[in-house]
């Protein structure tokens, strides 16, 4: 149990609502993570938690209580504050933001809508202690690249052997028109080294035609993110799982669009999901339309994008990097095909455990789930 300091001032997250219901409940609800939570309460509860505003101190609380019921509660309040704390339903004013963090203070508060102040700076220092790897920075890695990056990832290494062209600036983050002509990989470190000067960036601009090529690039990587299109995202994926699998490293592949209808892309996690062949096994065997988005030669057929569809795939993909990175929560494209439709804002999701019939021996994947 923790034991708090009498000085704290202990207040109420902004998400709870307090709802008083019938027959002497109050019921503590979570706008942010739907969490309901109901307690009993009596003339003594009631009257101590209407003194919990962040402007008393757990000693002002204690000493209002017994003064006003001529009897000390203090070990009985300590407990009720551990209860509301463990419940993530109360807060402490004045633990502050480390220094170093305080650039990040408005996704600390966001975390900390889902998580204890303490878990939220620690879960902002987690991500800045990790490494991830971006193959490709096109109109999804550029955007990519630009959110883990003011996001405060620690370290971010980064390839791509093209050069920015006058088509790209329509829906790549990172460019702008003096940059036409220029290496992508170069650009991209200038820029994203003046969004936040804290981000080591390493880049590469090699062409990737074979394990081999990526061995040094993403060695002692967190998590590798996969945005090359060139000639076509199938085969550069299966490349990048077969390098990951061998060295144990999860990563994010896949992804792509055909007018107004678009693919999230698979969180692959060696040893526990499923491995790209699988999922692309998964998909051939579903006996339904799902679209992998993977095959086509990028020379031969241009579905065309834009710069919204591109950053909303690429901002999807990079909230299921940190959920992933951080231990946040439970990232959601694991083992699924999720298609996002923008002309009716639909999600269409498909668990691709149900259509694997047999062992794999890429990555030992079994019908049912992880690797046993």
């Amino acid at each position: 149990m923790n034991k708090f300091h009498s000085s704290l001032k202990p207040r109420f997250k902004r998400t709870i609502e307090l709802l008083y219901l019938k027959n002497n409940q109050l019921a503590f609800n979570n706008v942010i993570t739907r969490d309901y939570i109901i307690v009993e309460i009596d003339e003594i509860s009631s009257f101590f938690l209407r003194k919990i505003n962040g402007e008393n101190t757990i000693k002002d609380i204690k000493d209002s209580v017994r003064s006003k019921f001529t009897r000390d509660f203090s070990k009985d309040i300590d407990n009720y504050l551990n209860y509301l704390y463990q419940k993530n339903i109360i807060e402490f004013e004045d633990i502050a933001i480390p220094s170093d963090l305080k650039r990040y203070s408005n996704q600390i508060h966001f975390f900390r809508s889902f998580l204890h102040f303490n878990n939220a700076n620690e879960m902002q220092s987690l991500l800045g202690s990790k490494k991830v790897c971006i193959l490709g920075l096109g109109g999804t890695g550029s955007h990519i690249a630009y959110s883990l990056c003011a996001m405060g990832v620690g370290t971010l290494i980064l390839n791509d052997h093209d050069y920015i062209e006058e088509k790209n600036l329509t829906r790549q983050a990172l460019y702008c028109e003096n940059d036409v002509g220029k290496s992508k990989s170069i650009v991209a470190k200038e820029k994203l080294s003046s969004i936040n000067s804290s981000v080591s960036i390493i880049t590469f601009d090699r062409r990737i035609s074979q394990t081999l090529d990526l061995e040094e690039i993403i060695e002692g990587v967190d998590l590798v993110i996969n945005c090359m299109d060139d000639p076509n995202m199938d085969y550069t994926s299966v490349i990048v799982n077969d390098i990951c699998q061998k060295m144990n490293i999860p990563f994010i592949t896949g992804g792509g669009y055909n007018a107004h209808q678009t693919s999230l892309g698979y969180l692959i996690v060696p040893n526990k999901t499923m491995c790209f062949h699988c999922i692309r096994k998964a998909i051939q065997n579903h006996d339904g339309d799902l679209r992998p988005f993977l095959s086509e030669k990028r020379e031969d057929v241009d579905y065309g994008s834009v710069v919204g569809i591109a950053s909303i795939i690429a901002n999807l993909q990079v909230l299921e990097a940190v959920k992933f990175l951080t231990n946040f929560s439970s990232p959601v494209i694991m083992n699924q095909h999720i298609e996002l439709d923008f002309i009716h804002l639909s999600f269409r999701k498909t668990n691709l455990l149900k259509y694997i019939h047999e062992p794999c021996d890429r990555c030992v994947h079994l019908k049912g789930g992880e690797k046993k």
